[in-house]
């Protein structure tokens, strides 16, 4: 009797997968604790890199909510609307976190177990808000979620921000590039790019400013 071409993985269970059938290229339909089905290889299976459909990870930012006592609160849901921002395609603000490549940093990140509850402290740190019109905001609009890159901004701060983040090609010495690429290219945020914009600097002397030292 030939032996099959593949490892034979029915009656194995990996995470909350459970291998139906082989369905071909290394790929077997799987069913999650869940109940959704998909298709997972099998070098997936067996090193771990897959255990679930995803439910795992939705479930644990929820549990870590209640562990606290938090889960009901505004805190919480800003933490799960940061990461639907950056990580979910579906998302109606996708486009302008995640789609650009905007990320929750790993200290925050819900794949970390201390994520949420290292994000509660972090955010205490900043201090109260001076009052219920200011919201959470990023410095440097093409930075990522991190602890270093978030205030307490009013509505014409972050208007402001969004303004200063328009200037995004700029022409020097024969090249365009974007802010964040200079900004990249000098070893600084596209924020202290703008500071010295908006104070009056020509790029050129905001380059050598940056540069000098490299």
């Amino acid at each position: 009797m030939l032996k099959p071409k593949y490892r034979d993985l029915l009656g194995k269970v990996f995470g909350r997968w459970t291998p139906l059938k082989y369905v071909g290229g290394g790929y077997w339909l799987c069913k999650c604790i869940c109940g959704k089905e998909n298709k997972v290889t099998s070098s997936s299976l067996i090193r771990g890199d897959s255990t679930s459909c995803g439910c795992f990870q939705i479930e644990k930012a929820i549990k870590d909510g209640f562990k606290h006592g938090l889960s009901d609160t505004p805190i919480h849901k800003r933490w799960v609307d940061m990461h639907q921002r950056c990580e979910n395609p579906k998302n109606p603000g996708y486009k302008n976190w995640g789609g650009r490549g905007i990320k929750v940093c790993d200290r925050w990140n819900r794949r970390n177990p201390e994520g949420f509850i290292n994000y509660v402290e972090d955010i205490k740190n900043l201090g109260e808000k001076p009052d219920d019109s200011y919201t959470l905001d990023r410095i440097d609009n093409d930075g990522d979620y991190s602890p270093e890159n978030v205030r307490w901004a009013s509505k014409h701060d972050q208007r402001s921000n969004q303004r200063n983040h328009r200037i995004r090609i700029i022409e020097y010495q024969g090249f365009k590039k974007s802010l964040k690429e200079w900004s990249e290219i000098m070893g600084t945020y596209p924020s202290n790019v703008l500071y010295f914009i908006k104070h009056g600097k020509e790029f050129d002397w905001i380059y050598k400013h940056y540069t000098r030292s490299l």
